[in-house]
């Protein structure tokens, strides 16, 4: 079997009020920002939800049925533990199965693994959305869940409301948005909200880095992870790049 799918690769910024002046943090030992995981895993990143991330997981865009169910158990069983989906990828359930048998097969438990999913801004029902995902993806709760992408300026208040009240509840532990590119449209999550951001989820790889925005969201809380986010194919004039995982 082969699949195709995004590698994410997280790179973590501890921030203080004055970071975007500081230099862009190292990968550390234990005691600093990155901790290295005991048991082989990919090391963590502490949110500033308190939360511990791994900084290497397994985005499921374009991945459907047995070969997305497929494609998180053969991660997990390969030492993945960060596992990313979205209710817009139409994939929660496959995805919740492969979690689901890794977890009966005794590969990991339940808190050995960070589930990240998303909400779309243009949802009508937005707790019910919420609920819905944690029951596609058989799980208690969801480690993190994002704003898939920038809508209306109500439509965003919305949705970030609803998981506002969602980690209130227990539903979810963190919170972040997605795919927000500039300062003007991320800014007023930290500045408009009681529960600030724990993950800027943006694109960003060698061809791709947008500097700028990364050091402005530094800037802007206490703590944030910015992803470094690798596409299943990256082009350059002379070469394609693609990225794939065998069994």
């Amino acid at each position: 079997m082969r699949w195709f799918s995004f590698l994410f690769v997280f790179l973590f910024m501890a921030c203080s009020s004055d970071a975007a002046s500081q230099a862009m943090p190292k990968v550390l030992n234990k005691g600093n920002s990155i901790v290295q995981n005991s048991k082989g895993a990919a090391p963590t990143v502490k949110l500033n939800s308190g939360f511990d991330m791994p900084v290497l997981g397994l985005g499921t865009w374009t991945l459907r049925g047995k070969v997305a169910e497929d494609a998180v158990y053969v991660a997990i069983k390969n030492g993945y533990r960060l596992i990313d989906t979205a209710k817009y990828y139409d994939n929660e359930e496959a995805v919740g199965r492969g979690i689901r048998r890794a977890i009966d097969d005794g590969l990991v438990k339940r808190e050995d693994l960070f589930v990240t999913s998303k909400l779309v801004p243009w949802s009508s029902s937005l707790d019910e959305d919420i609920d819905d995902s944690l029951e596609k993806l058989g799980l208690e709760y969801i480690d993190l869940m994002l704003l898939h992408q920038h809508g209306s300026d109500a439509k965003d208040k919305a949705v970030y409301k609803a998981m506002e009240r969602a980690v209130k509840a227990k539903k979810i532990r963190s919170i972040g948005i997605s795919n927000y590119y500039t300062e003007k449209t991320a800014k007023r999550f930290f500045a408009d909200f009681e529960i600030k951001p724990a993950v800027v989820q943006n694109e960003n790889h060698v061809f791709y880095q947008n500097r700028p925005h990364r050091w402005c969201c530094a800037g802007m809380c206490n703590q944030v992870t910015l992803p470094f986010r690798a596409p299943r194919t990256l082009t350059t004039s002379q070469k394609t790049y693609r990225f794939s995982i065998s069994s």
